[in-house]
């Protein structure tokens, strides 16, 4: 499936810092399971993608999170990699639990592109606490990030619950909440104090992705399987700041990656 065609475009950065928490269901089995995409408007993954199980061979009910990238010279002798945590130790997903992440991202062709990546364990949602501070786990600097045939910035943020074929992923998830869209950063914990800019909020503790955008209430969304689907985060620049302006369920098939 490839990316919908935004026109004009809402969002053509060079560098974006993202921030959520997830949940899948005590019952998640993990194939290939692709979860945050930074791209431009095309479906590919033109610059990083978190995934879960990346290159696994069979399912897995503990996933290793690594960051894909499909297009960075150097990197690899194709320019395809699944990036192991380099700078803090890897910490597996497993369901009923939930995870902080965040994401930075900045482009760039001539060495200079990064990729940084925090994630900590929250525990169950009875239990729930993430620790002092986010743990760095990833930092990838000096590389390249030009993008691919369809853009070099950064234009959309695809929140994704694609999952290969075989091996096959099973049971509920992923379940999304406190989602931080910025140009600055890190941005940290929810209620931590940070870069200023608008936030999508969902109700704390939600099993459900909802809350507003742009002063618009959103219904509840969960993709209560980890078939083919996504969410596309469109953002809008209002420098300093992002603002998330538009949040779209996408049930087609791709036919890209």
């Amino acid at each position: 499936m490839s990316v919908p065609e935004l026109s004009p475009r809402e969002m053509n950065v060079g560098e974006v810092y993202v921030r959520w928490y997830a949940q899948w269901g005590s019952n998640a089995v993990w194939g290939q399971h692709k979860h945050m995409n930074v791209t431009n408007d095309d479906g590919d993954i033109a610059f990083v993608n978190v995934q879960l199980n990346c290159g696994g061979g069979s399912s897995v009910t503990s996933a290793p999170v690594t960051l894909q990238v499909l297009h960075s010279p150097g990197i690899s002798p194709d320019g395809t990699a699944c990036l192991s945590p380099n700078v803090g130790p890897a910490l597996n997903i497993t369901g009923g639990r939930w995870y902080f992440f965040e994401l930075h991202v900045r482009v760039g062709s001539s060495n200079n592109a990064l990729i940084e990546g925090w994630q900590n364990d929250c525990g169950p949602t009875a239990s729930f606490n993430c620790g002092a501070a986010p743990t760095r786990r990833w930092n990838y600097p000096n590389i390249n990030l030009p993008g691919n045939a369809n853009g070099s910035q950064i234009q959309t943020l695809w929140v994704e619950n694609w999952c290969s074929a075989v091996p096959a992923c099973s049971g509920d998830g992923a379940r999304w909440d406190m989602i931080k869209v910025a140009t600055a950063g890190p941005i940290g914990f929810s209620g931590a104090s940070g870069p200023s800019n608008t936030s999508l909020r969902p109700a704390t503790g939600a099993t459900a992705l909802s809350g507003t955008i742009a002063g618009r209430v959103l219904g509840s969304v969960l993709a209560p399987r980890p078939a083919i689907r996504g969410f596309l985060i469109v953002v809008v620049l209002a420098t300093p700041v992002l603002i998330i302006v538009a949040f779209y369920a996408l049930r087609r098939t791709r036919s890209r990656r």
